[in-house]
């Protein structure tokens, strides 16, 4: 979009007006780039034309054109920012949808006393600048005035329950959400996010009958194949079964836990996974086999006689009985015999330490991230030699500790923590004990019964295979310290300090 230029006073306001009627037009014919040539007309006919300025914020707005739409709010002259209340409304909405969490809530909070704002958007734009900003309390005062004063949408039945769910109120929560389906019964994104908090509260299989709207949902980023084999129902008797992969490193170990229930039920099994995850398979299933990675359609029907998505594992085997007490894959323990000889004599007496900070999953991995110089009270506990578990670019993060901090984390050149999880797992379990954040790595070294500590972030980062209770239902051996506030890990670095301090003794 050509930059708008401020141009000086116009008298041609009824032509600008008529610019503005024509516009409006275009842009319900879908005809955006004429809407646009006609809003900017309008405005260079008579630049504190209000309308041309709102109308062309909202057109872009509703485009998903937020850094067009900033363009021209950064343009508004001031003095009609402040006589059109509209202005700073459709300003305050765009703030939101930029990120610009403060900007959203300067511009919005005065306009609750004036009397020609639709006081049910504005408080529900209000609570969901809160709400971004992970401040639950102050969002879900104004989300419940938006509901007293008549307010209904899936999303903010969503928005509710969801912050309910975020506060531990799990009763509340779920209240909302069943409204929610009672209200909007076909809306896929409450069926689907009812069925995360179904599973956070272990109602396994209930939630994991629901987990498949997985695939309607906007949110889900992983796309369901079409392949030229059925998708088993868990029913039809089947000879050949395909499990695909699906999600990141750390949901495919979760889910391989129902695989040991397929070995009663289908005669041939071939899993899918990520290929990193290979050497668990052949160690742990040896009698399941592995695809080729080049698989085409006629391979697929030479081989298989249906496939199913690892996560609808949980949906067709309700019933299984996880061996919840031991873990279920098996590490390479000679490996990590190994790896605990060389430790114990490069670092005599001291206990061995494994730390892992951060996750790189895109959508929540800043959320489960400590920074490194957060951890400064454990790393301070000179009885241990801290050993990193750490994968992907480390070398910023140690140069801090080192120099920041005075700790030398050891890096072992021998284990590449990306690319060969089997070693990984070796070295988790090589260890006295790894301290870790919610990532490919704590599922990885729990499922292999290495001894584990996690550590949770509160809201949206909190991902539901930890649930809400003390001990985690899928490791029950590991410790999970929790986080109380979104936005500080020094409480909890300090609590986990506390108790490896105990440990030590």
């Amino acid at each position: 979009m050509e930059p708008f230029a401020q141009v000086g006073p116009n008298p041609n306001l009824q032509k600008s007006v008529l610019s503005v009627a024509k516009a409006d037009k275009l842009k319900g014919e879908r005809r955006f780039q004429e809407a646009v040539n006609a809003y900017q007309q309008a405005l260079r006919l008579f630049p504190m034309n209000g309308a041309a300025y709102r109308g062309l914020i909202v057109m872009l707005i509703e485009l998903s054109e937020f850094d067009n739409a900033g363009k021209v709010a950064k343009v508004i002259p001031p003095s009609l920012m402040q006589q059109s209340k509209e202005l700073q409304n459709i300003c305050g909405i765009l703030a939101i949808e930029q990120g610009h969490y403060d900007e959203a809530l300067r511009l919005l909070k005065p306009l609750e006393a004036h009397p020609g704002i639709d006081k049910k958007s504005l408080f529900n734009n209000l609570g969901t600048a809160y709400n971004r900003q992970e401040k639950f309390d102050e969002a879900l005062a104004y989300y419940e005035r938006a509901f007293a004063a008549g307010l209904r949408t899936p999303i903010l039945y969503r928005d509710m329950a969801g912050i309910y769910q975020k506060k531990e109120d799990l009763a509340k929560a779920a209240k909302f959400y069943e409204d929610a389906l009672r209200t909007f019964p076909n809306d896929i994104e409450i069926h689907y996010e009812y069925s995360i908090f179904l599973m956070k509260s272990e109602k396994f299989a209930e939630g994991f009958r629901k987990y498949q709207y997985r695939w309607q949902s906007i949110t889900f980023n992983n796309r369901h194949l079409q392949l030229p084999v059925p998708e088993w129902d868990g029913k039809t008797p089947i000879k050949r079964l395909l499990v695909l992969a699906e999600q990141g490193v750390g949901d495919q170990v979760v889910f391989s836990a129902f695989l040991p229930a397929l070995r009663d039920r289908v005669e041939k099994i071939d899993t899918g996974l990520n290929n990193r995850l290979d050497p668990f398979i052949k160690r742990t299933f040896p009698e399941f086999g592995l695809p080729g990675r080049a698989i085409n359609d006629e391979y697929l029907k030479a081989h298989y006689d249906a496939y199913i998505d690892a996560g609808t594992l949980g949906a067709i085997l309700p019933e299984t009985v996880i061996n919840w007490e031991k873990g279920w894959l098996k590490a390479d323990l000679e490996k990590a015999a190994a790896l605990r000889e060389k430790y114990q004599r490069m670092f005599r007496g001291k206990k061995l330490i494994g730390l892992s900070w951060k996750s790189s999953r895109l959508v929540y991995g800043v959320k489960k991230s400590i920074d490194i110089a957060t951890w400064k009270p454990l790393l301070d506990l000179d009885q241990c030699q801290f050993i990193s578990l750490q994968y992907g670019d480390v070398a910023d993060d140690l140069r801090r500790a080192k120099e920041e901090l005075g700790v030398e984390i050891y890096v072992d050149p021998e284990i590449d923590a990306f690319n060969d999880l089997d070693g990984l797992a070796a070295q988790a379990n090589a260890l006295d004990l790894l301290i870790t954040t919610s990532n490919s790595t704590a599922h990885l070294a729990a499922a292999t019964n290495a001894p584990t500590w996690v550590i949770l972030p509160m809201g949206s980062g909190l991902l539901w295979y930890w649930g809400y209770k003390p001990q985690c239902r899928w490791y029950p051996h590991i410790r999970l310290f929790r986080t109380r506030d979104s936005t500080d890990w020094t409480n909890v670095i300090d609590e986990v300090t506390c108790a490896l301090r105990e440990k030590i003794k």
